[in-house]
């Protein structure tokens, strides 16, 4: 069995300590909460998290096709994983709170 941790990017510097804590403690995979009116870009911790561990790899939990179109997904996930090969994990999902905050319905 792998146990990930999941994180809700807000505090940098509180976020930095703990991905490298969970790195430290073995865990499988740092997983980020997308909640654009909730927490800060998911895309911009990611690149953070990872540029401040070694072998973690980082993923969404998760973005949507609903507030950002599936190119920018592509492309952001494609670009971090040129810059951190085998650590980039895509999760989507149908947008709850990142949907369900803009008034919207869930894809």
């Amino acid at each position: 069995m792998k146990i990930s941790a999941q994180f809700m990017p807000g505090d940098l510097p509180v976020f930095l300590e703990s991905v490298r804590k969970a790195e430290e403690a073995g865990y499988a995979r740092a997983y980020l909460v997308e909640g654009q009116l909730l927490w800060r870009d998911i895309y911009v911790y990611m690149t953070h998290g990872l540029a401040a561990t070694e072998r973690i790899p980082f993923g969404t939990a998760v973005t949507n096709p609903r507030t950002r179109h599936y190119s920018v997904i592509a492309s952001a996930h494609a670009t971090l994983a040129e810059l951190y090969p085998g650590r980039v994990v895509l999760g989507m999902g149908r947008g709850d709170n990142a949907v369900r905050t803009l008034g919207l319905k869930q894809v």
